[in-house]
């Protein structure tokens, strides 16, 4: 079995148990996020800047383990938008990547920017739970997922 393959079966049986535990209506709850003035796309299709750069926040990954044993996303988050980088993409998968969703809600709590979450998404309720922690684009990996499963992302 691959790594990826290991990851997207913790990644559902992590998924199974909350969505067990959470009801799916879960995510009509108001939260209490901004609301940006800009999209993730809006900023990237009008930068002026030569290159279009969405800086990424992550703690470690399989292959190169913990990258910053004093790692402080809000920190880390600060210094790009100190940077100049209008896009943030930060990692939340916890068991390989060491991230966490009270990264991207953390960050959304102190800066006015929008936010990428790199996650292994592999069910709609995923989907619902970005948009109330403030998430304002997802990455989907078509890799692990079946074709019905990339359309019914998109409705």
């Amino acid at each position: 079995m691959s790594t990826l393959e290991k990851i997207v079966k913790i990644k559902r049986e992590k998924i199974n148990l909350l969505k067990s535990s959470n009801n799916f209506t879960d995510h009509f709850i108001t939260n209490n996020t901004k609301q940006y003035k800009q999209s993730f796309f809006d900023n990237l299709r009008n930068s002026t800047d030569k290159y279009k750069i969405i800086a990424e926040i992550k703690k470690g990954s399989p292959s190169a383990g913990i990258i910053l044993d004093d790692f402080d996303p809000l920190l880390c988050a600060k210094q790009y938008i100190e940077k100049g980088y209008k896009n943030l993409s930060v990692l939340t998968e916890e068991d390989h990547f060491f991230g966490s969703h009270l990264h991207i809600e953390n960050i959304k709590k102190h800066h006015d920017i929008p936010i990428l979450q790199k996650d292994f998404v592999i069910d709609e309720w995923q989907i619902y739970q970005a948009k109330i922690i403030g998430v304002d684009c997802i990455l989907l990996i078509a890799e692990i997922l079946t074709e019905t499963e990339i359309k019914i992302s998109f409705n």
